[in-house]
């Protein structure tokens, strides 16, 4: 026993809080240690500057980048916030999912571009490596994508969006026509040389942005848009002459859904669009022909759904007894009603209200004059001084106008909406992403400012991460 040892002096205790104060240092240097190397490869997968030499040829005219390390890392803390979310059973998904990903090496970002001069309304991506061609291959067959070999890469086709692979390089292209065709595009960007630096003009905005997504011309266009907590955004400059800037309505701030715009109709989009339009279809269920009412129309709609009313009705029966005694039964269901006003202008000296009347889409009807030619509703027809008003109301609806001039406004509050939906909806029949939505909207300004809004009911999580796990 040491003789130095005892209840007045407390050296013997001293080797054991010098233990204790060793263990400690090494807890401290080894958590410390494991922080830099997390921060490391933190910064080394998300931190790092993106790299945009040789990717983008010259040619191109408008350019998308996406942010896949961004994306990735907005889908990661979610996934860490709420882990047991994303738990899935459903191992076939994740299984063919992991074949396409192991196929191929998935860059930091990756780039789209087009040239409207050479092949209109398609877009391709920067290359993308491709570790094996057999799997890339079979995971494609398996989704139903038709394979073609077109000189010396393969061509891989399903509706719009189109495959090409050459020397273990991938291009990936979406057409805004199916029947458009871009093998010849496709060819010479595998076979590009010339390709735009880092400094140049339609390249150096992207690399400052910090946004998700990011979209720029050579016409001095540039949009951002990002990923928020229960939002989606778009915001920036775009330069268009699809809408015409016009004094805009004042809308009830708690409608359910507007939509004011002058659409330019010698927009070649506008014609497009008429162009493909089913226009027998269209006469068949309206008995109205499409370029009557265009050339009728000068472009500016204004389309106000104010609420959607519950109403109860009474459905009368009959049926008979065994001594064949005619029984009525009643029976009352709720119907969604809505209330709203739509106005249509005319062009100068057009005719539009007496068009319609003269083909019978506005009838006289019990003293009411209705608008006949899509019957789901009781609606009025109304003529004003600009040209048709088509509303539930018996009387003209009287909306102020704004002083400041815009080219598009539009709002929809879908949460509200889905409370009391119409017996008929342009929404999509997938439910489990629109019941997510609280409200979106739209403005172009009249100096073609964008400004887009998607604002999700839960604002709690990223919006990338509820909708890829709601």
């Amino acid at each position: 026993m040491n003789p130095s040892c005892n209840l007045v002096n407390s050296g013997c205790s001293r080797p054991l809080i010098n233990n204790k104060n060793k263990q400690m240092k090494k807890r401290y240097a080894f958590l410390l240690m494991i922080s830099i190397l997390l921060i490391s490869i933190y910064i080394f997968r998300y931190k790092r500057a993106l790299n945009f030499n040789h990717r983008v040829p010259r040619t191109a005219t408008a350019l998308v980048n996406i942010d896949l390390r961004q994306l990735e890392h907005h889908v990661l803390v979610d996934f860490f916030k709420n882990p047991f979310t994303y738990i899935s059973f459903k191992s076939s998904k994740t299984k063919d999912r992991k074949s396409f990903i192991d196929a191929i090496s998935i860059p930091r970002n990756i780039l789209f571009f087009n040239n409207d001069s050479n092949v209109k309304g398609a877009w391709f991506s920067s290359f993308i490596k491709v570790n094996s061609n057999k799997e890339l291959t079979a995971y494609l067959v398996a989704q139903k994508f038709n394979k073609t070999k077109w000189k010396d890469f393969d061509v891989f086709s399903k509706n719009n969006i189109v495959l090409a692979v050459h020397n273990n390089r991938l291009v990936v292209a979406y057409k805004m026509y199916k029947e458009t065709s871009i093998l010849y595009a496709l060819e010479a960007i595998f076979n590009e040389t010339d390709f735009y630096p880092e400094t140049s003009a339609i390249i150096k905005p992207i690399i400052t942005s910090r946004s998700d997504m990011s979209f720029i011309t050579l016409n001095n266009d540039f949009l951002e848009a990002n990923f928020k907590k229960g939002l989606f955004e778009i915001t920036g400059h775009i330069s268009s002459d699809i809408f015409m800037a016009q004094k805009q309505s004042e809308l009830p701030a708690n409608s359910v859904a507007f939509i004011v715009a002058k659409i330019n109709k010698k927009n070649s989009l506008f014609n497009d669009f008429f162009g493909k339009l089913n226009q027998s279809k269209f006469k068949e269920l309206t008995h109205l022909s499409v370029d009557s009412i265009a050339s009728k129309w000068n472009g500016t709609l204004d389309f106000n759904l104010k609420s959607v009313l519950t109403r109860t009705d009474t459905i009368i029966t009959y049926d008979y007894d065994d001594n064949f005694n005619k029984i009525e039964k009643k029976a009352t269901q709720k119907v969604a009603v809505p209330e709203l006003v739509f106005n249509l202008e005319r062009e100068e000296d057009a005719k539009l209200y007496d068009y319609l009347l003269e083909e019978k889409a506005i009838q006289i009807v019990e003293n009411d004059t209705l608008f006949t030619a899509i019957p789901i509703y009781k609606l009025y027809a109304h003529r004003t001084k600009k040209g048709l008003e088509i509303s539930t109301d018996i009387a003209i609806s009287e909306i102020p106008v704004k002083e400041n001039m815009n080219k598009l406004n539009a709002y929809f509050d879908i949460e509200k909406y889905m409370q009391y939906q119409l017996g008929f909806t342009f929404l999509p029949t997938e439910k489990k992403y629109i019941e997510l939505i609280k409200k979106t909207s739209i403005q172009l300004s009249e100096k073609d400012e964008l400004s887009l809004e998607i604002d999700l009911i839960n604002k709690k999580r990223n919006f990338l991460g509820q909708f890829i796990k709601p």
